[in-house]
Formats: C-alpha cells, sequence, structure tokens
C-alpha cells in the first residue's frame, strides 16, 4: 500500500495546487478584511477571515496571524457554527521572554521580519463555517523619518473577498504619505517577482488620509494559485516645522512627542567593533564589507571613527600604520600616538574603505576583548579631547556579531556586567545579531545596560541595506542629555513613562506618557520643560496643556477609550519588560507583577498574559500565545533561498501644508494582519489509503 499512498499523496497535492476537485482543499476563506486605525500614532488593527469547510466531513483549519513584534492582542473572538467563543486574557504562570530556537514558531518567510505570530486551530464541521476576528495595538515607532504600519498578507489561496484598509487620522497634518507595492514571490522558481499595482490613497482632508486595496479574485491568480503573499508597508510623516515638541491630552493622561529634528548634527566619535570570526565567512563579511564602506563614506567631516576587527584575537586599524594587535595600544599611547582615532577626511575616508576592501581573517569569537578594547579607544579619545581643550564628541560604539562568544570570556551575564563597568563615558553601545545564530536577548541587555539599542540583520541579499539603515536610524545625534521635567502640582509623576533620554538622533522620536492631577490644570497651563544638551548649547522646550493638541491643528473626535490611555499602558508596559530584563530575584518579579496588573487592566496579550480561550468540543480552555518567529530563507511558493529578495517600489505623496480649519470628512475604521489557512491534505490521504484497504 507504500506506492498508492505516494500516488494519491502526489494526485492529491497536484489537485490542490491547481485548485480542482473541492473535496481536496478543505476549508476555504471566503472573506479576509483588515482594517487599521492611527490616531495619535497609535494603531488599532483588526482582522476579519471567514472560513467554510464545503466538504461532506469535519476538517481543522488553523488562523495564524503575523502581527508586528511591538503589538499587543487586544480582542479575540471566534465563532463556529453560530456559537461563540470570546478570548480573555491571564496572567502567564512562568514568564521566559527569551524563546528558544526550538520553541519558536520556526523559520517563516521573509515577510515575517521582526514578527510575532498568533495562531489557534479549530475544527470545522462538515458544510461548516467559522469566523475568526483579532485585534492588536500598537503605538507606532518613528525611524528614519517616518511611522511605519506595516501588514502581512497571505492567505495561501484565492479569497472572494478580500481587502486592506488603514485610515491615518492624525492631529497634525500628514506631510507625506508613502505605500510600497506588495511584493509576491515568482511562481515558475525562476527567483523573478512580480509588482502588484496597488491600491488607492484618498485624500479625505490635510490631516486624514486611507489607504485601500481590494483585489478581485481574477488579480488574484494573476499572482498564481496562492494568490498574493508579501506585505502592505504604509509609511508617513506629519508637519513638525512649527514645533519639535507636541503634546496631545485629554481631562485625565498626556503624551509627549519630542523630535527637534531641526537642529544641528552634534560631533561623534564612533567605534566600529566588527566579528571577523570564521562563521561570517563568505557572505557575511561581504555584506558587511559592503555595508561598511557605504557607511563611513557618510561620516561627516568634524566625526572621528575607529575599526576594530575580532575574532579570536583583536586588531585595531589605522591609516598610518595599518592593522595592529590590540594588545599594542598601550604602547602607543605612551608614545604619544593616536592615529587610530581618526578625523573623517575624505583621504582618511578613502584608506578605511580600501582597507574593508582587502582585509580577510577568521578564528573564533572573543566577544568581550573586542568590546573592552572599544571602550579603551574611547578612554584614549576623551584624554586626547581634553588635554586639547576640546569638547569631546558624542561616544558612540557599533558592535556586530554574528553568533556566540567562544574565546576568553563566555557566560553572557558576566560580560555585560564586565563592559558596563567599563564604560566610564557613558558610550551608547548599539549591538547588531547578525543571522540566525546571535543571541539577540543577551545583545539586547549588553545595549538596554549601556544607553543603545539592538537589533537582528537579516541573513539576505539585503542584509548591506539593512545595516546601512541602522548606521543612518543612530548615526546622526542632535540632542544629548534630555530631560523631561514636569511639575509636581501639575503632574504625576509617580505615574510618568521614563523621562531622562542620553540621545536623541535624528529621524527617530522620544515618547513621554504621564497622568495629569485632576482640578489642579487649566488650557494653556505649563507643565514643566524639556532640555537638553545640542551642538548650540543648553536647549528648553515648554510643555504645556493643551486638550486635544493645539489647533494649528484641529481636534479630533472624543474616543469612548482614551487614545492617550492607551499609548501611556502601551508604553508602560514595554518599559517595565525592558526594566525586568536588567533585573533579578525579587526586583524582577515586582516589576514584571507590574507589567502583568497593567496587561490584564487594559486587556492585552503581552510577554506577561496570555488570550485563553475555549474550543469547540473541548472540555477545557486553551492558551494562544503570541511567539517571536525568525525570518526564513525560504519563499512560500517554491524553497529558493533569500537572495530572491527585491527592493520594494512605492507610491509616494508630499503635501503642502494645509490651511487652519480646513474641512473634514468622517471615515470608516481601520485594520491589519495575516491570515493563513493551512490544508489537511495529510489527513485526507491517510483516509483515502484507509478506504482502499
Amino acid at each position: 500500500m507504500v506506492w498508492l499512498a505516494a500516488m494519491v499523496l502526489a494526485v492529491a497535492v497536484s489537485l490542490g495546487n491547481h485548485g480542482y476537485a473541492q473535496e481536496t482543499q478543505g476549508p476555504i476563506i471566503r472573506a479576509f478584511h483588515v482594517l487599521s486605525d492611527i490616531k495619535y500614532h497609535y494603531a488599532i488593527t483588526r482582522v476579519f477571515c471567514r472560513v467554510v469547510n464545503p466538504s461532506a466531513q469535519s476538517d481543522e483549519a488553523f488562523f495564524i496571524v503575523t502581527l508586528p513584534d511591538s503589538a499587543f492582542i487586544s480582542d479575540f473572538v471566534m465563532e463556529e457554527n453560530g456559537k461563540v467563543y470570546k478570548g480573555h486574557m491571564k496572567r502567564k504562570r512562568k514568564y521566559d521572554r527569551a524563546v528558544k530556537a526550538g520553541q519558536s514558531a520556526g523559520r517563516v518567510a521573509l515577510d515575517a521580519r521582526d514578527s510575532n505570530q498568533f495562531m489557534i486551530s479549530v475544527n470545522i464541521a462538515a458544510q461548516g463555517k467559522a469566523t475568526f476576528n483579532l485585534t492588536y495595538e500598537q503605538l507606532l515607532t518613528r525611524k528614519l523619518g517616518v511611522y511605519t504600519n506595516t501588514i502581512s498578507v497571505s492567505p495561501k489561496q484565492i479569497v472572494d473577498e478580500m481587502s486592506v484598509r488603514v485610515h491615518i487620522d492624525e492631529p497634525s497634518a500628514i506631510s507625506h504619505l508613502e505605500v510600497s507595492e506588495l511584493q509576491v514571490p515568482g511562481t515558475s522558481g525562476s527567483g523573478n517577482r512580480s509588482r502588484v499595482a496597488f491600491g488607492k490613497i484618498q485624500d479625505i482632508s490635510a490631516w486624514e488620509k486611507e489607504v485601500s486595496w481590494a483585489p478581485t479574485p481574477d488579480q488574484q491568480r494573476g499572482q498564481g494559485t496562492e494568490g498574493f503573499r508579501g506585505q502592505l508597508v504604509v509609511k508617513y510623516e506629519i508637519d513638525r516645522e512649527s514645533t519639535p515638541l507636541q503634546t496631545f491630552s485629554d481631562q485625565e493622561y498626556f503624551i509627549n512627542f519630542f523630535a527637534p529634528d531641526t537642529l544641528t548634527q552634534l560631533n561623534k566619535y564612533i567605534v566600529f567593533i566588527l566579528d571577523y570570526s570564521g562563521s561570517m565567512l563568505p557572505k557575511k563579511t561581504e555584506q558587511l564589507k559592503d555595508a561598511m564602506i557605504q557607511i563611513i563614506s557618510e561620516l561627516q567631516p568634524t566625526d572621528y571613527f575607529s575599526i576594530v576587527i575580532f575574532n579570536s584575537d583583536v586588531k585595531v586599524w589605522s591609516p598610518k600604520d595599518g592593522v595592529f594587535m590590540a594588545d599594542e595600544l598601550n604602547s602607543k599611547v605612551n608614545q604619544g600616538e593616536v592615529g587610530y582615532i581618526v578625523e573623517s577626511s575624505f583621504e582618511n575616508i578613502a584608506n578605511a574603505q580600501q582597507f574593508l576592501r582587502d582585509f580577510s581573517d577568521s578564528g573564533g569569537t572573543n566577544i568581550i576583548r573586542g568590546l573592552r578594547t572599544g571602550l579603551e579607544l574611547m578612554n584614549i579619545g576623551s584624554d586626547y579631547w581634553v588635554r586639547n581643550g576640546t569638547i569631546p564628541p558624542v561616544p558612540i560604539i557599533v558592535f556586530l556579531t554574528d553568533g556566540q562568544p567562544t574565546d576568553e570570556e563566555t557566560d553572557h551575564d558576566v560580560i555585560v556586567s564586565k563592559v558596563t563597568a567599563e564604560n566610564h563615558h557613558r558610550s551608547s553601545i548599539h549591538a547588531l545579531g547578525f543571522g540566525y545564530d546571535a543571541e539577540m536577548e543577551f545583545l539586547r541587555k549588553l545595549a538596554r545596560f549601556n544607553n543603545g539599542t539592538a537589533q537582528a540583520i537579516y541573513e539576505a541579499s539585503d542584509a548591506a541595506s539593512q545595516l546601512r539603515d541602522f548606521y543612518k536610524s543612530i548615526g546622526s545625534p542632535l540632542v544629548t542629555d534630555i530631560n523631561f521635567n514636569f511639575s509636581p502640582e501639575r503632574v504625576d509623576s509617580s505615574t510618568n513613562t521614563i523621562t531622562r533620554f542620553p540621545m536623541f538622533t535624528k529621524g527617530s522620536e522620544i515618547v513621554v506618557c504621564g497622568k495629569i492631577r485632576k482640578g489642579k490644570v487649566k488650557r494653556s497651563d505649563k507643565l514643566g520643560e524639556v532640555n537638553g544638551i545640542s551642538a548650540r548649547g543648553v536647549i528648553n522646550y515648554p510643555i504645556i496643556y493643551n486638550p486635544k493638541g493645539n489647533r494649528i491643528r484641529r481636534s479630533i473626535e472624543s474616543e469612548p477609550e482614551s487614545y492617550f490611555e492607551k499609548a501611556w499602558a502601551h508604553v508602560t508596559i514595554h518599559q517595565l519588560l525592558d526594566e525586568a530584563d536588567t533585573l533579578d530575584g525579587d526586583e524582577k518579579n515586582q516589576t514584571l507583577d507590574k507589567a502583568s496588573e497593567l496587561s490584564l487592566k487594559y486587556s492585552l496579550a503581552t510577554p506577561v498574559t496570555s488570550v485563553v480561550v475555549a474550543k469547540p468540543d473541548e472540555q477545557e480552555e486553551v492558551v494562544v500565545d503570541t511567539v517571536p518567529v525568525k525570518a526564513g530563507d525560504w519563499s512560500y511558493s517554491d524553497g529558493v533561498g533569500i537572495d530572491l529578495v527585491v527592493n520594494q517600489p512605492s507610491i509616494s505623496v508630499n503635501y503642502t501644508q494645509p490651511q487652519p480649519n480646513s474641512g473634514r470628512t468622517s471615515a470608516p475604521p481601520g485594520l491589519n494582519l495575516e491570515c493563513t489557512i493551512i490544508l489537511s491534505l495529510f489527513v485526507y490521504v491517510i483516509k483515502t489509503v484507509l478506504l482502499f484497504e
């Protein structure tokens, strides 16, 4: 019967792939709709999926949603044959933010970068139907000068009714709106990808825009038997010319968005600590070289830089001496040599680029020695500028590795502890994990303890572009030592989110939320001020209480639930989770308890809470968690490698400044997500084989 099973399986797969034979299809998606509603940069995304089972026997369907890793699920409702099953949030018994590779959802397609995955299955009766409704929420992050809302679309079949709608309604004028075309793998297996003509942008008013896309079944078939697969990426920016500090509030909560992009860039000293271990060869090393050659060319003439190469050994580059062992630094300092702290002149940049092109090496991974060398360079540089009566430039370290420490010190916590203790000049350490084997939890902890950020760099043909974009996000410091100082008579300081920040970089944004003391504040009262150090000296911006924002813009109608309160809860939970990762023992548990209490109060599925739902025909409720996913190296259609990545062309609109009191019209709500129904062909084949027997 083995040959028969193999033959039946081949036939079943063939029929399923080409859409023949209804009984082999299993559950069918009849409708898939995503609506994403954005106000005050806070996105509430709702996903609706209706599934039917046309066969004469029950079958299992899987509802899978890929959502951004910063988003929290706030609602889940499932209906099966007229019965409604609503999920609720429950505290997790055990908190383990570091999900091991074996516990993760596995590697999925390229469109799952920086994502979590929600999955639930349900057994649909013969001729039955089921609907899934999921809502998730996130405060959009400003990066490289835009807010980005990403929606995954991958039903893996032709859908009768499919639509995606993103509705943006901001209190400030929308100055730029960009929508990337949906990218889909080619069905020929050749690696070519076809571009999908995207939907339309509706210009409702200066403050309100809507992106909509509703492909017909014929348009979906034009992309292959599984229809569309890819991401809808909406990017937008608001008018910031009037003030770099925007304060919005209701009668209870406030939120500040601080982005002084027009200030002069500060001088910086940036040390690149680069992994040249054997595991980087050959492809990742070549991509790293490509990225670094471009990054170094973008340094300002007043910047300084150093290059540290590490594997089992650690080496430093100098335009004069070439590459030398890090152990020689002390003797060079004693001789007054500082040529390895390199001025960003045209000649030095050209020499550094040539060095990167030519240099090759391999070995183990001595992470702690590489980081210590970077900090040693920071100390040498600081002493040099002080001796010369010069204000030291902003100290930044960019550390990149693709694996685990193998030499000298291998304990992650020990490395973090020692490096933090030796970081005397409060250098921002930004940690990049290149590829699947990078230990991101370790890198995140290292960055958090040292005023930096951590980011995964995915093994793909666009890796060099990922590295360049990361540098752009941290490479232009405009303000340091930023403090939000609030009046204790008007603001309940115990509710404030983080109010001190080491640095603001161009294109980013600092967000601070809190709670107003009731009855203590009137319109236009001063809540406090923001101060920091810029290239022109100390800067100050007043924080003015102005419910719903000052109406250079205009008022957004009141909501049943405050967007400001939602944003405050979202930011607070994320910051509590980050803080917990730097603590141990009772302090850690107490911080996690606070995050859990807030998550339950606002009905959010976070790393410390789960969605719990009763399923049809099951006695007990099931716990459904979102699970981190790794972007994989295969496509949905043919398993071809990641090299198929292509640039995303886009349609974009730049808007002129609006006139005050422009007319406004009402608009529908919005959504976002990925819904996938997995067919149970294996069960069908086994049943067929048994039938023959």
